[in-house]
């Protein structure tokens, strides 16, 4: 019994190409609050494949942490993402954090 194959065009192969990634992502979950608490994003084996000769990305990191600063109102607390590189000249790490804190209320119009 023979496979049937459908033939694909060169646009549609380029696309399952561009979209055939690793990537991993992770969730955790406050049940109780039905809330995402902090989720990641791993992804492995980037390939730029136009742009191999000038820079391959090795790793790259993201992940944002929520906190409940009020009641019932879950808001980001920090954020982070970080890149590897490797271009000719030697490797490259790019990273990115920002926290939030002192978060207050807005004082209530008059």
């Amino acid at each position: 019994m023979a496979a049937i194959v459908e033939p694909c065009n060169q646009t549609e192969t380029e696309m399952r190409r561009m979209m055939n990634k690793v990537a991993l992502f992770t969730l955790w979950i406050e049940p109780s609050a039905h809330q995402i608490v902090k989720y990641t994003f791993n992804n492995v084996g980037v390939r730029l494949p136009a742009r191999q000769w000038l820079a391959q990305v090795t790793d790259v990191h993201a992940s944002m942490t929520m906190s409940s600063r009020f009641p019932d109102v879950w808001l980001p607390n920090a954020v982070e993402v970080a890149a590897s590189l490797t271009l000719a000249v030697g490797d490259l790490d790019l990273r990115y954090n920002i926290d939030y804190f002192q978060l207050q209320t807005a004082p209530r119009p008059r």
